[in-house]
């Protein structure tokens, strides 16, 4: 290339960069490089919500939630004004769900907790097999009630879309705290205080999060 070349290419370039358009093109294409970095750190920041447990929505906590009717692994209908305790300890689950299995040992510290606290804590499902769900209990040795809420009566009121979910409420039904997803020892601070302020479990005793699963609640068909 020659010197004339290189001058005049050179002032070119100059030429381009000083334009308005050239300035209005860079900032476009750097609008759009912050947006998808945005986005996907919000698309992460929104797996680590759901796998770790997260605070429930504002106006669910002090909410009184209205009677509901659920069956029995038996049959037989069960109203929630039927629980005598102090609180009540709801967990959500699915049979199918492989999240629940990692909650589960965390469901029996809290179901050994519960009984010195005057808590009732029962288990609730949406699946109508009753003889998968019997099975169920019987492999895990799940020895609190499970019900099945039918209806999704429940399930829709505590603004539960998948398992595992759990949900504390005091005698009159008012929601104290609900916990989203798995909960583990890296879950939302606020989860792990409620857990040792309701039912005193120490952080040290709710399981480590196992790397392999990121846990992404079971959704539930409306």
């Amino acid at each position: 290339m020659t010197h004339e070349m290189k001058v005049t290419c050179s002032h070119s370039l100059t030429k381009l960069t000083d334009s308005p358009r050239f300035l209005y093109v860079v900032i476009g294409v750097l609008a759009i490089f912050l947006l998808i970095q945005v986005t996907q750190n919000q698309m992460v920041l929104r797996r680590q919500f759901t796998s770790a447990g997260s605070a429930p929505p504002p106006l669910l906590i002090g909410k009184q939630i209205s009677p509901a009717t659920l069956l029995t692994t038996d049959g037989q209908t069960f109203e929630l004004g039927e629980l005598s305790g102090k609180y009540h300890l709801f967990v959500f689950f699915n049979t199918q769900c492989s999240y629940c299995e990692l909650d589960l040992s965390l469901w029996k510290t809290m179901y050994a907790r519960s009984q010195s606290k005057n808590i009732d804590m029962v288990a609730i499902t949406l699946e109508k097999d009753v003889n998968a769900v019997t099975k169920y209990v019987q492999k895990n040795s799940i020895l609190f009630p499970v019900l099945i809420d039918e209806n999704q009566e429940l399930f829709n009121q505590l603004g539960i879309l998948g398992t595992p979910a759990k949900a504390f409420l005091s005698a009159d039904m008012r929601v104290l705290q609900i916990w989203y997803g798995w909960t583990t020892q890296r879950s939302n601070p606020s989860d792990l205080g409620a857990m040792l302020a309701f039912l005193g479990v120490e952080p040290e005793e709710i399981p480590l999060p196992t790397d392999e699963f990121f846990a992404t609640p079971l959704l539930h068909d409306k």
